[in-house]
């Protein structure tokens, strides 16, 4: 069975930018057939097999995923058909978001996914059990103890050997049987172990089992306790490939008492479902303000247009920025520290991977506690600028702080905006937006009668263009010391109710 033709017999007609074929697939939906088999469409061209599997692990067992990532669909196969149910009925309740793209989720033509063609199966994988993990910003050590814990959680681990190759630290990790493989791998690559570091990428190894001769802290065999403990390291069949051996990492900041294993456990067990899809399941505990960094590093920027004022101006709708630095030798980087660490992790949670000007971020957690000033008439000075005394802070207004945090949301297509004087019309604003963009949609609220200003809904034709609109857009002067505050918005535009944000 070819895979574009499972999906292309899922999907008669194609979403468009602004839904108008919306209705027509909602009522194809009410009217399907439940299946085991999920159709999820909408995701990022890159998405990965964990980010899809991640929508259906909190409601049962995923049994399997296939991408299409030119089409940004995939097929989610649950291990059963009430998993399956409760997965669609509480996402049609509640949207469903990947890297801040809204995704939908709706039963398949397919009652199970059966990758075979000519008697062999499709994926090289299928009948593999050992993974090879890398281990990517590793902050903080890694343990044989911690990985068996976090993996075992997906089967039975027989074997783990651990090494370092090309600076990085990485390790062999062999199950019971392939089944286990396939869970880890699919529920762990691309999470993070802690918060904003130690990023697990994880592929399947070529070795069909592994020969570990001691027990100590580089290898574990756990069917054989009785192996000699060794202070020498480890071999594995592998040996030959990775020459460059050293063992972990003997010493490092203290890491957080909460593993991997013990985060999503306590995420399936004790906030439920309801909770579940919002919530960072494979991070450790959120550092306190007094524990945590409060510094942002920002990669992947698009050097040729950013600026320091841009950065304060997005990352400042999650909280107040104190200090951005654009650094000189790699423009592409740059420094963003908050005024606490909780304010830094909320940021992190709803930026990483979100698109601007053609470039899509990555951001963790920094090793500086704070951005250093340089000195005046250094060649970088424009690059860096104190934030502390600006009067564009979203949350410096203690009247304003509660009601501004209630809203925020990951980056939408559709922003907010207010503070708009009464002669500003439609018009107005859909050609000051169309130079960021297409403009799909908008919408005044009603106007009380008390109110000086106006607020309005706006939809781009892109989460993107979005983004970059609220970052070139955001205190525009309409005169009079009147500034528009622009936010991303939960919202969706109906011309047949009032809007609401």
């Amino acid at each position: 069975m070819e895979l574009e033709t499972c999906l292309t017999s899922d999907v008669s007609e194609y979403v468009s930018c602004n839904g108008s074929k919306r209705r027509k697939i909602d009522d194809n939906q009410a009217n399907a057939k439940p299946s085991c088999v999920l159709h999820i469409r909408g995701l990022p061209g890159d998405v990965t097999e964990s980010e899809v599997a991640a929508l259906g692990q909190p409601f049962g067992s995923v049994a399997n995923v296939i991408l299409t990532r030119n089409k940004n669909q995939s097929l989610l196969e649950m291990s059963d058909l009430s998993s399956a149910q409760m997965m669609v009925d509480y996402y049609s309740k509640q949207p469903a978001f990947v890297r801040s793209n809204a995704v939908f989720i709706q039963y398949s033509n397919h009652s199970q996914l059966k990758l075979e063609a000519d008697g062999q199966s499709l994926s090289m994988d299928s009948a593999r059990c050992i993974l090879h993990v890398i281990v990517d910003n590793m902050m903080y050590p890694i343990t044989v103890e911690m990985l068996n814990q976090i993996f075992s959680v997906y089967g039975t681990v027989l074997r783990i050997v651990t090494f370092n190759k090309n600076n990085s630290f990485q390790a062999l990790i062999q199950y019971s049987d392939t089944a286990g493989a396939h869970k880890g791998k699919l529920s762990l690559n691309g999470h993070n172990i802690f918060n904003g570091c130690c990023k697990l990428h994880i592929e399947y190894s070529k070795l069909r089992t592994l020969s570990v001769k001691y027990n100590n802290d580089k290898s574990r065999d756990f069917t054989n306790p009785n192996l000699p403990w060794d202070s020498s390291p480890a071999s594995a069949s592998e040996d030959k490939q990775f020459p460059h051996y050293d063992g972990l990492l003997s010493s490092g900041p203290v890491f957080p008492s909460r593993s991997l294993a013990e985060s999503l456990a306590g995420c399936l067990s004790n906030q439920g479902v309801a909770a579940f899809p919002n919530a960072s399941f494979l991070a450790s505990s959120v550092p306190s303000s007094s524990g945590g960094s409060a510094v942002i590093l920002v990669s992947n920027l698009n050097e040729t247009r950013v600026t320091p004022d841009h950065l304060f101006t997005l990352f400042g709708v999650f909280g107040d920025v104190v200090r951005v630095k654009v650094l000189f030798n790699k423009k592409d980087k740059a420094l963003v520290q908050f005024r606490d660490a909780a304010q830094a992790q909320l940021a992190l949670n709803h930026l990483d991977y979100v698109k601007l000007w053609g470039k899509q971020m990555e951001l963790s957690l920094s090793k500086y506690k704070s951005v250093q000033m340089p000195k005046e008439g250094t060649p970088d000075a424009h690059l860096t600028q104190d934030y502390t005394s600006s009067p564009w802070h979203r949350f410096r207004n203690s009247s304003t702080n509660g009601r501004s945090r209630s809203h925020l949301c990951s980056p939408t297509d559709t922003l907010h905006l207010a503070n708009i004087p009464p002669s500003v019309t439609e018009d107005d604003l859909r050609t000051l937006f169309s130079q960021c963009g297409t403009v799909v949609d908008f919408k005044f609220f009603e106007r009380l009668a008390s109110a000086e200003k106006k607020m309005a809904l706006i939809q781009m034709c892109s989460i993107e263009e979005a983004v970059g609109a609220l970052v070139t857009l955001h205190n525009t002067d309409f005169g009079n010391s009147v500034r528009l505050c622009v936010s991303f918005s939960r919202s969706v535009i109906n011309h047949g109710q009032s809007a609401s944000s």
